[in-house]
Parts: structure tokens; sequence; C-alpha cells
């Protein structure tokens, strides 16, 4: 993971890319519901996983913004 990078998930449907030491917001992503999880994926730091209210898990590879992949889940995922 970066260890100088965090990112944050909020029910004002958004996530954040943040630099850990000045805590400059780097990037903002947005979707259409709340998002209560956000969590970098370990294998790939570029690409974080972020669950939003309706069950939807996203992957985003936050150095373009692209979603690469979506997955529906029964539940809402919380950290």
């Amino acid at each position: 993971l970066l260890e100088d990078q965090l990112v944050t998930a909020s029910l004002d449907k958004s996530f954040g890319l943040w630099q850990v030491d000045t805590g400059e917001k780097l990037k903002c992503f947005t979707d259409n519901s709340p998002l209560p999880a956000a969590a970098f994926l370990p294998v790939n730091p570029d690409v974080v996983v972020a669950a939003n209210s309706k069950g939807k898990l996203k992957l985003v590879n936050v150095k373009n913004g692209l979603v690469l992949q979506t997955l529906r889940v029964e539940t809402e995922v919380r950290a």
C-alpha cells in the first residue's frame, strides 16, 4: 500500500485520495449513492475499491478515474 496516501469514503457520495504528510486532497471521485467504505486494492495501489450504499463495489483506477469493474452484492458493504 501507499504509505504516504490515504483514501476516505463519505456519505456525501464521494471518496477522496489524500497526501498524508501535507493533508492535501489529491483527487475526489463521486458516485450516485453514499459511499460507506473504500480501500486501496492491496495488489495494486493504483486501484481503489469503493462500496456504495446500494450494494455496488467499484474498482476505480485512481490515476485516470476509470471504473475498471463494477460488482453487485446482496447487501450494503460497510467498513
